[in-house]
């Protein structure tokens, strides 16, 4: 059964070679909402030569498997490393930064969840380790971030703006405009493959038809 993926994060290990740095410096490249329209995913369509050439010199998920159907749930998993059912982040947009007001689509009040043990962001201990953390730039982890997750968190962030020789985890989200899509790793506007005569089940399964013609149904 075809079932199609909400969030694809990508990460590269960038090696430089400083003698007096010694840990590895990592920059994650991640977007969303392209389901697999890319042609490492066996997609006829679309066109991501760079994605193309970081995949070949890689590492391809082909066995994965999101633990939500949803962005901010599955990001509050990548962050903490944990189950959004185990943390209490499974209601998407439960919460909502500076909000104490009632949930429109809900009825119900906005809230950070409260998981019943402490629990970490990732780069917290990347951070005890010496990295310097950013992340460029969107958060949205349906709770409240910890205070110490990043040194930069905006849309300026950059590793440049590290010590000397001091090792970076620098996240890059390509989230605001097709255009830098584009120049990155390609881009496929999802409005052109979809057909207004078919259902959302029948898009998605002729385009996962295209993106995985040698598979049985």
């Amino acid at each position: 059964m075809f079932q199609k993926k909400t969030l694809i994060a990508v990460f590269s290990f960038v090696y430089i070679s400083f003698n007096s740095q010694e840990k590895t410096n990592i920059l994650w490249l991640v977007c969303e909402d392209q389901s697999l329209f890319f042609s490492s995913y066996f997609d006829s369509i679309a066109k991501t030569p760079n994605l193309d050439d970081l995949a070949s010199n890689g590492i391809v998920y082909d066995n994965f498997f999101a633990v939500s159907p949803v962005c901010s749930p599955s990001r509050s998993s990548i962050i903490t490393g944990m189950y959004p059912t185990t943390i209490g982040t499974q209601h998407m947009r439960a919460y909502k930064k500076n909000k104490d007001s009632i949930n429109s689509k809900t009825n119900l009040p906005f809230y950070s969840a409260a998981p019943k043990r402490n629990i970490k962001f990732f780069t917290e201990n990347l951070r005890k380790m010496g990295y310097f953390c950013t992340n460029n730039s969107k958060e949205d982890y349906n709770m409240q971030i910890s205070p110490l997750a990043w040194d930069e968190s905006n849309k300026y962030a950059h590793w440049r703006n590290r010590n000397e020789n001091q090792p970076f985890f620098s996240g890059i989200g390509l989230y605001e405009s097709p255009k830098l899509l584009e120049g990155v790793i390609g881009f496929v506007p999802q409005d052109d493959l979809l057909i207004e005569e078919l259902s959302v089940f029948e898009n998605l399964y002729y385009n996962g038809k295209l993106c995985f013609g040698n598979y049985e149904d």
